[in-house]
């Protein structure tokens, strides 16, 4: 009859199993590779570390996660980060950004609170794909600069039509001289206007409306009112 394994065994094998990953780090690195793997046994439940057992994961996890403080930190807070990306195909692809407007239906959510929620959640996970992806040497700077700016670009709109809805069955809704309705105009400068956003970039925007006029529902308001709000909605 097999002796029984004991958590101690357990945690010695991974310790074992994950030390040979970090043969390929600098000399320099080793203490802080070997503590790494420390936190990710301490921290991940074993089907969790079997992301490990992924090549190319094995190969970059340590590398990636030494450079960026963010993308490990972000994986010990939320264990299931790394193996979801992996599951999805995700942290492969080089066109994920190609569906970034089909993520968010606004009417899914009930108010601000619940949006920003989901927005936070969908940048920190697009984010450790967008920082993985460089660290690991599978991403081009254009890559990288077009992702960043994709994803600040569908927050911005996601957070815009959600406001504007909302607004709209508040006041009644916009429209032109000839009937039409009609949203404001958003515009990115700099280098989101370029689409050369990185990491540590600000975020300029101009906002434009087309027309003056005013909605006289219950509580009479003017365009640049509505607007106004629309634009100050956290």
């Amino acid at each position: 009859m097999p002796s029984p394994v004991s958590p101690m065994d357990l945690h010695m094998t991974d310790l074992a199993t994950l030390s040979q990953h970090a043969r390929h780090i600098p000399e320099a690195l080793q203490a802080h590779s070997q503590q790494l793997i420390q936190r990710f046994i301490e921290t991940l439940s074993p089907l969790q570390l079997s992301v490990f057992e992924h090549p190319q994961i094995a190969l970059t996890a340590l590398k990636v996660c030494i450079c960026s403080e963010f993308v490990r930190d972000s994986w010990l807070r939320h264990p299931d980060l790394i193996q979801s990306l992996v599951n999805s195909g995700d942290l492969f692809s080089a066109s994920r950004r190609d569906q970034y407007p089909e993520h968010f239906t606004i009417n899914s959510f009930s108010d601000e609170a619940e949006l920003a929620k989901a927005l936070r959640l969908f940048r920190r996970r697009e984010m450790v794909r967008i920082a993985w992806r460089d660290l690991a040497g599978w991403a081009d700077l254009n890559e990288t600069l077009s992702d960043l700016s994709a994803l600040a670009e569908l927050c911005i709109q996601t957070a815009l039509n959600f406001n504007y809805q909302k607004a709209c069955q508040r006041w009644g809704t916009p429209t032109l001289a000839d009937g039409r309705p009609f949203n404001i105009v958003v515009l990115g400068m700099g280098k989101l206007g370029a689409w050369e956003l990185n990491y540590s970039s600000d975020i300029d925007l101009i906002f434009a409306y087309a027309e003056q006029g005013e909605l006289n529902g219950k509580q009479e308001i003017s365009y640049g009112e509505f607007f106004t709000h629309i634009c100050r909605s956290d």
